[in-house]
């Protein structure tokens, strides 16, 4: 079971490291105790962003779990604090599946908000689907109404960082849904449409590679820019944890 106080902190972003069965048994505990619980995901990209981001403090102080979200977090994890706690690589879309999995068995309800009416559209039919909004044109006001009129166990928010968990931050105190999982593009993985790299690139970390070549106008910059911005940030930030350990 996920420990919420055992994290890890990287750019001075909370992160927890956990496995794929922590998450699911952590988000079925909070649904039994219908205890509101907001979720999110941090990759490199998404920290990038954090770091710049004004809301920043006010954004950590809502979310309840911040997991770690692909290979460039693991590798910085390692960087900064070493092999330890049997931490392990994890993806979003790899954990959505299983969550995908999981609200099969248990029946679980799902409004979507985000992505397009398009992919919206496709989301399986195999699971409990009470409500969907486009991330394009819609009113908070009125969307919250509905969301509140069939009250569903999980809100899924894909308007990607940080627009997703700046909404959050605004509303969340007027949602009626006990999970709220902001998921990106993720959303496409519940609908079936994303489109992932061969298997041997999901297991050496090498998928975004991949994603570059099928997206290359959208992901070059966050890509071929992002990851050295993250390593030099990364570097920084352990020259600080080095000076205050030997200032201790």
């Amino acid at each position: 079971m996920i420990n919420l106080a055992d994290k890890i902190n990287i750019l001075e972003v909370d992160i927890t490291f956990c496995s794929y069965e922590d998450i699911i048994e952590y988000i079925k505990k909070q649904i039994i105790k219908e205890e509101k619980t907001i979720i999110s995901y941090i990759t490199f990209h998404s920290l990038n962003i954090l770091t710049k981001l004004k809301d920043r403090n006010e954004i950590l102080n809502t979310v309840d779990l911040f997991h770690a979200d692909g290979l460039g977090i693991y590798l910085a994890s390692i960087l900064l604090y070493g092999f330890r706690n049997n931490r392990r690589k994890i993806t979003g879309s790899d954990l959505y599946a299983l969550l995908i999995n999981q609200a099969q068995i248990d029946n679980w309800s799902f409004y979507f908000f985000g992505d397009t009416e398009s992919t919206l559209y496709r989301i399986k039919d195999d699971i409990n689907v009470v409500g969907s909004q486009s991330g394009y044109d819609y009113n908070t006001d009125y969307l919250i109404n509905k969301i509140n009129s069939v009250a569903p166990n999980f809100l899924v928010i894909g308007l990607g960082c940080p627009k997703q968990e700046l909404w959050v931050l605004e509303n969340q105190g007027k949602i009626k849904a006990n999970i709220i999982i902001c998921v990106g593009n993720g959303l496409k993985i519940f609908a079936g449409v994303r489109k992932r790299g061969p298997f041997w690139m999901q297991k050496i970390g090498m998928e975004w590679l991949y994603r570059i070549y099928k997206e290359p106008k959208r992901l070059w910059k966050r890509y071929l820019v992002g990851i050295p911005v993250f390593i030099f940030k990364v570097i920084q930030f352990k020259f600080k944890l080095m000076l205050k350990n030997e200032n201790t």
